[in-house]
């Protein structure tokens, strides 16, 4: 009884359980009322008898008052139930439109995630094909190996050939260091990586660029999902957390050298270290990964191009990550 109870609580709430109170009631007085003033006039009225014609007049009072006062009450029920059926159609309705709502949300996030997973094995092919092509030169490490050397040749600046530099940055570092100026460490980092980057631009620029779209893509899922359902500061942060989980899928499939070059690649290219500061994407590489354990201040925070707040990537050491993995920090 109890159970049926809570299921008929359940389905009609406590409007709808008052429209049918009213009902039920409005058609109990109603018929209530006719016969208590069927029970009454039957003595004092004489319709017909035998072959007598009907007495319109008794009749009509009858019909008068059970239309009048019955009809009425019945009618009222009528208009409740109504109202009553009209308000379980909208509440249906609305059911089905949620149901539909989250139908598409799973079936765009089905495709969303089709789609990020193809590009991830793309990636992955990318990186492939590079190591395939000296099986025991991996090229990540290699290319680091080779951004150590011109760094340190670059920051030296001694025994160096203007003419070798390939690109306008080594040059004119080259030409700095040489003439006894001063040059800021990110200006000889940009031009270490720059000379490495020119002289593997096609497999760099083919395996950055990639990233940079799967990175650009993820972003322009939040940015649709965040503009279509005005969300509340928390569910905001909510759907930031669930995008930064699909950058860190491909953080999770990248080697420290990969990340490494990575760090010295997006100091050329305002919008890949955008994404960098937004995803906090370099978080696991630590201090002595880098060119100089100083140079994590490249990424302190600070305003891109179109005036957005970066918020600043804390790099540590790598006893501090060790420690605080197993802390659970």
């Amino acid at each position: 009884m109890v159970n049926r109870w809570n299921q008929f609580w359940n389905k009609y709430g406590l409007f709808g359980t008052i429209l049918i109170g009213f009902s039920i009631l409005s058609i109990g007085i109603g018929g209530y009322a006719a016969i208590q003033f069927l029970i009454k006039i039957s003595p004092l009225f004489h319709i017909a008898q035998g072959g007598e014609p009907i007495d319109l007049t008794a009749t009509g009072t009858t019909g008068d008052f059970i239309g009048g006062v019955t009809g009425s009450l019945w009618s009222l029920a009528g208009v409740l139930l109504f109202v009553l059926a009209l308000r379980m159609q909208s509440k249906e309705l609305s059911l089905q439109i949620e149901e539909m709502r989250e139908t598409k949300e799973v079936f765009q996030l089905q495709q969303f995630e089709i789609t990020f997973f193809n590009l991830l094995k793309v990636q992955q092919d990318i990186r492939q094909e590079l190591y395939d092509q000296d099986r025991r030169k991996p090229f990540f490490k290699f290319r680091v190996s080779a951004l150590h050397n011109c760094y340190n040749t670059l920051e030296q600046g001694v025994s160096m050939n203007i003419a070798n530099m390939g690109t306008s940055a080594g040059k004119e570092v080259a030409k700095r260091r040489q003439t006894g100026m001063q040059v800021s460490p990110k200006d000889i980092a940009v031009a270490a990586y720059a000379e490495i980057f020119q002289q593997h631009h096609d497999q760099l620029g083919h395996y950055f660029r990639h990233l940079f779209n799967i990175l650009n893509f993820i972003e322009q899922k939040e940015a649709e999902e965040l503009s279509s359902t005005a969300p509340s500061e928390e569910q905001s942060a909510q759907i930031q957390s669930k995008y930064k989980r699909y950058a860190n899928l491909i953080q999770a499939q990248m080697t420290t050298s990969e990340l490494k070059l990575l760090f010295y690649n997006a100091l050329c290219f305002g919008k890949m270290k955008r994404l960098m500061h937004k995803y906090d994407f370099l978080e696991n590489l630590s201090l002595e990964d880098l060119l100089k354990p100083d140079h994590g201040s490249f990424y302190a925070g600070t305003f891109d191009q179109s005036g957005e707040q970066l918020p600043p990537i804390h790099f540590k050491k790598r006893g501090d990550i060790f420690f605080s993995s197993l802390s659970g920090n």
